[in-house]
């Protein structure tokens, strides 16, 4: 491409061709040309294009081309013309580039081709490129198309003036000028008036564009910024999660509260002319690997559905002694096969959603271990509880079997799944020189003890040493063992040959005496003397349901404690109470009376003719001043029978002091207006985090359904009625020591602002909220009981309650309570082939959701008998 003062003379003389140059402008409408003439003389400049004398087309026509040759008209008054003809995207398209008054070779050969349909005459097309200084393009349409049969201008021809003219003449050319004229000026308006309009909103669009892209270069600038900031806080966590376990620090492990079950897979070898290897790296430049799963963690897990965990070499470094070497990408890839090619990985499962809620399986927390030479990735293990003298406190087998008998716990498995559907039928015992089997159990319960075997008196412990043959192989790792199927099933034939031993029936103990002091400096401590404490009510409780109240206490708040009469309520505070050492100023039973209407009959009023408060016969008041001036003890306040009347009315002070932050709970006994202070009983008392509310319940017509505003800051569980056989056993007398000092409550809760549920929970959680709020839009789980279900959920652990159960727990008592409402409102969410069913079975991982599925299944049972459900 050259400008047109750079070519040739004799390139010059052929563009000058008179001919050449009437073709190129031969198809531009006469109002257009009229158009382009107006801007090449500043005498006409400004004017109506129809008012421009004939003489301004024929003396400037060679101006006219001469500019055209030389480039000098500016390209949008050349190319508006054309535009007409062409679609609103190839104008758009056009109106950027045409800014530049030039425009590529290539954009003129896609507008030919993409305008074929609309036949730009040739002589346009070589106007185009005359214009954009492409000289022998425009040159050689005209030399091939033309050479032929030569064209024939349509603009306006020269006339040929004789030199006498006779008036007639005259008269009928400027006759014939006028209607023409007349005829160019109302063509000129119109087209001027619609390129005019095309202009403009050319010029609004490409204003708004250019105003769209600085907008999004300024929104990529701040994503950049925040991917930065984010690419930090992801690194920061994923080195925190490939901490080794034995350095965790206890708050912290607890936080995380992920699940603890160990699972035993294998990688396989590296291969550099696989295309799918299970070593590679990744996108980000890491070396990844997929682990295979050889075992399955818990009861339920989705093994079949998942072929592969992934990790990352750096999580293997942060807990084995691998380290990436560098190099090329086959060297990483193959140094790594090279550490793992005769070995087997311990890894924790965790489960991963990303942004369209697809599942990842990851695996953390990886040791190795060796591998043995039998070994076959075709290979499947079952994974048994090894328990020891110092898990157990037993010496010996029999030591052992003494304390299975008697129904005692027997110790914490750290590493192994506890939910009450994961019972090991087999668990082992290792001594320095045996291993020992014991089965079949069928059941359990695990709490701060460890696990405790359900065994009845008609089914006897089987128990023998276990072969050295099958342990050969087998693989051992801290309290578990990992034991290949085949072996596994020769072991099971080995326990029923085995010897047996019976199973006595148990007797509970009865306290006799307070013959000495017991001090009680630790959560377990105050668990085993709790446990004493209800041995002697002579009633029994589920233990699901005493770690339930435990773990309700500890979180604060209001716990209520449902259930039909003569269960054990009342008895169940008392005990508690007692086992915590509290003296009769620390704890206060308050039987509701069906009369109570507002706070004045449970606190007291001002009276005013005699200028002092008067505090109500509860004494509720004076034990929360003891409280506020012993911040370091416990105070419990228990209502019997609270549902006797409207907890909303009487209790409604401290309904709306338990939303507050702790710091700033202060109960207004009278306003300091209404007299004087009362030097006894202050205007206003501080309630602290050492004052627990408890309160019990019946569900029966003579009392009154709890309100929403009451469950929203309620802890609702239901004790469950134990079959009769373990309520009523033989008791047997045992000595029980007397509390030498009361228990803080305060010392075994763990509390910290910030949300430490897991992502899988809070997303389940969301997706209820919207499932309820489907159903009723003023109903479903705000921010207030998310806070509040991660307060359990923290202090859940040491109560003894596994993460499962707790989270299933905490669905019943602090949403499913809530939900009311006729057959028509709420059927479509309690069925059992309802949305909330479907929800539970689409997060298996989380729990059974056993305790949420009956409390459904019990709503439904309502909607059917009565049409609603309370």
């Amino acid at each position: 491409m050259q400008m047109y003062n750079d070519l040739p003379a004799e390139k010059k003389q052929q563009l000058k061709d008179e001919k050449f140059i009437l073709w190129l402008v031969s198809e531009i409408p006469e109002p257009a040309l009229a158009q382009i003439i107006s801007l090449l003389d500043d005498k006409v400049k400004g004017k109506n294009p129809t008012k421009i004398p004939r003489k301004f087309y024929e003396n400037h026509l060679k101006r006219l081309t001469e500019r055209f040759l030389q480039s000098v008209i500016p390209l949008p008054s050349v190319i508006l013309p054309l535009l007409a003809t062409l679609p609103k995207e190839e104008k758009q398209a056009l109106h950027t580039a045409m800014d530049s008054h030039q425009l590529p070779k290539e954009t003129l050969t896609t507008l030919f081709t993409t305008t074929k349909k609309k036949e730009i005459p040739y002589s346009q097309q070589a106007l185009l490129y005359v214009t954009n200084n492409y000289f022998d393009e425009a040159y050689e349409l005209y030399t091939e198309h033309y050479k032929e049969e030569p064209p024939t201008p349509v603009v306006i021809k020269e006339r040929k003036v004789p030199a006498k003219k006779d008036a007639r003449n005259h008269e009928a050319e400027r006759k014939n000028w006028q209607k023409q004229t007349a005829i160019l000026k109302q063509t000129s308006e119109r087209e001027q008036k619609k390129l005019t309009a095309q202009l403009a909103q050319l010029q609004t669009n490409y204003t708004q564009a250019q105003q769209k892209i600085a907008q999004l270069e300024t929104t990529v600038t701040e994503q950049q910024q925040e991917m930065a900031i984010q690419h930090k806080q992801v690194q920061q966590l994923e080195k925190t999660l490939t901490i080794k376990e034995e350095v965790v620090q206890e708050p912290k492990s607890v936080a995380v509260r992920e699940p603890k079950a160990v699972m035993l897979g294998y990688i396989e070898a590296y291969d550099p002319y696989h295309h799918e290897n299970a070593i590679f790296i990744n996108g980000s430049g890491e070396l990844q690997f997929m682990i295979r799963p050889l075992s399955t963690p818990y009861a339920g897990f989705p093994l079949e559905e998942i072929e592969t965990f992934t990790s990352w070499a750096t999580d293997l470094a942060a807990t084995t002694s691998f380290k990436d070497a560098g190099g090329t990408e086959e060297e990483r890839c193959a140094h790594l096969s090279s550490f793992i090619e005769d070995k087997l990985l311990i890894f924790t499962a965790y489960k991963r959603n990303d942004a369209n809620k697809k599942v990842h399986w990851v695996a953390r927390n990886i040791q190795v271990i060796s591998r043995h030479a039998t070994f076959t990735p075709s290979d499947h293990y079952h994974m048994l509880p090894v328990f020891t003298e110092k898990i157990t406190g037993a010496s010996h087998i029999h030591a052992l079997l003494k304390k299975l008998q008697a129904r005692d716990f027997i110790g914490r498995i750290e590493h192994i799944a506890t939910e009450p559907e994961d019972t090991p039928p087999i668990l082992l015992y290792r001594t320095e020189a045996n291993y020992y089997f014991v089965g079949r159990f069928t059941g359990h319960h695990y709490a701060y003890g460890g696990f405790k075997f359900d065994v009845t008196a008609t089914t006897p412990l089987y128990y023998g040493e276990v072969p050295n043959a099958l342990l050969t192989t087998c693989y051992a790792y801290r309290d578990v063992l990992f034991m290949e199927k085949h072996t596994y099933r020769t072991l099971q034939q080995a326990l029923e040959q085995s010897s047996t031993v019976a199973v006595e029936a148990k007797n509970e103990p009865v306290i006799t005496a307070q013959t000495y002091t017991e001090h009680i400096a630790s959560e377990e401590a105050f668990i085993a003397r709790w446990s004493k404490e209800i041995a002697a009510t002579g009633l029994a409780y589920d233990e699901v349901d005493l770690a339930n109240f435990h773990t309700c206490m500890k979180t604060g708040g209001l716990t209520i404690v449902a259930g039909m009469s003569g269960t054990g309520k009342s008895q169940l505070v008392q005990t508690y109470s007692r086992s915590l050492g509290l003296t009769k100023e620390q704890f206060l039973f308050i039987p509701v009376s069906p009369s109570w209407t507002d706070e004045a009959d449970i606190l007291g009023y001002y009276d005013v003719d005699h200028a002092r408060f008067v505090p109500a016969a509860t004494g509720m008041v004076d034990i929360l001043q003891s409280a506020a001036q012993n911040r370091d003890k416990t105070y419990i306040i228990c209502f019997d029978e609270m549902n006797l009347a409207r907890i909303e009315h009487y209790f409604s002070p401290f309904l709306s002091l338990l939303e507050l932050h702790q710091q700033g709970r202060e109960l207004t006994l009278y306003h300091p207006k209404e007299g004087k202070d009362d030097a006894r009983y202050p205007a206003q008392l501080p309630i602290g985090d050492n004052v627990l509310f408890v309160g019990t319940i019946n569900l029966d017509e003579s009392t009154h359904q709890l309100s929403d505003k009451a469950l929203d800051r309620a802890n609702l569980m239901t004790l469950r009625v134990l079959p009769f056989n373990d309520a009523f056993r033989t008791k047997t007398p045992v000595t029980l020591s007397r509390i030498q000092q009361p228990v803080a409550l305060q010392q075994f809760v763990r509390t910290t602002e910030q949300i430490t549920l897991r992502e899988e929970q809070l997303t389940f959680l969301w997706e209820m909220h919207q499932h309820l709020q489907q159903a009723n839009a003023y109903s479903g789980v705000g921010p207030r009981i998310v806070r509040q279900i991660d307060a359990y959920m923290k202090n859940s652990v040491t109560s003894g309650l596994s993460e499962a159960v707790a989270f299933d727990l905490q669905i019943v008592q602090r949403i499913i309570s809530k939900i009311r409402g006729t057959h028509a409102s709420i059927h479509r969410l309690v069925a059992q082939d309802g949305t909330l069913i479907t929800l539970f079975n689409a997060y298996p991982t989380l729990s059974t959701f056993a305790e949420a599925r009956q409390a459904l299944a019990n709503k439904e049972k309502e909607l059917t008998q009565h049409g609603y459900a309370f």
